[in-house]
């Protein structure tokens, strides 16, 4: 039997009742999808530009400013969840990175839009580092947070081997073209579990997701 989302006067959940609820495995597979165009983003940037001929000052510049933006994602992403409400942060985070790599697919080749798009595509990724484990807080309390935000993060393991030898394995196929759009499309239907199921699914708990 399912327990109660975070009502009041819920109690905290431990990690096996916690992972009976249908949230948890919700937010795993979006920790999955998203967690996965960012490592292509972190781990892949170097064999694109060669694949795409950029040169190589500017697929430095693009690390360089992926770790600014990486940096800055945190807080900022955060400080939104807070006032727009959590899942409409993560809604727009995953918007935004859903149109910024379809731009990235069809400009892949330009130098200016490799280092841009990159930093982008690294700002709207980073929110999982402060939004997931707030989620896990909000819906099954405090007490075994770690335990069971530590669970949840499994789903970073899952998005590296999609990031690392799948995607290597399908761009060599059919390009980095078509791993760029197969990741706005994760980020598309990220988006749109974010708005449509999730924050349906959590509205109106003790610890509510404001609107």
């Amino acid at each position: 039997m399912l327990l109660p989302e975070r009502g009041d006067g819920a109690r905290d959940l431990r990690l096996s009742e916690a992972a009976r609820q249908p949230s948890f495995w919700l937010l795993y597979v979006m920790l999955v999808l998203i967690t996965f165009v960012g490592l292509v983003v972190v781990s892949q940037i170097k064999p694109i530009g060669e694949a795409r001929l950029i040169p190589e000052e500017s697929v430095v510049l693009a690390m360089q400013f992926d770790r600014v933006l990486n940096f800055a994602s945190r807080p900022t992403w955060g400080y939104l969840s807070d006032h727009i409400g959590r899942a409409n942060a993560l809604g727009l985070a995953f918007g935004l990175q859903a149109c910024t790599l379809l731009l990235w697919a069809f400009t892949l080749s330009s130098p200016a839009a490799f280092v841009i798009c990159s930093a982008l595509s690294t700002f709207s990724w980073g929110e999982v580092y402060s939004l997931f484990p707030a989620f896990a807080a909000d819906l099954y309390g405090t007490e075994h947070v770690s335990a069971n935000y530590g669970c949840l993060y499994t789903g970073k393991a899952v998005a590296s081997v999609l990031a690392g030898p799948v995607a290597s394995s399908v761009a060599s196929a059919l390009g980095w073209e078509a791993i760029v759009v197969l990741m706005a499309a994760a980020s598309g239907l990220d988006a749109l579990l974010a708005l449509l199921v999730l924050k349906p699914m959590v509205s109106g708990h003790r610890l509510e997701l404001r609107a």
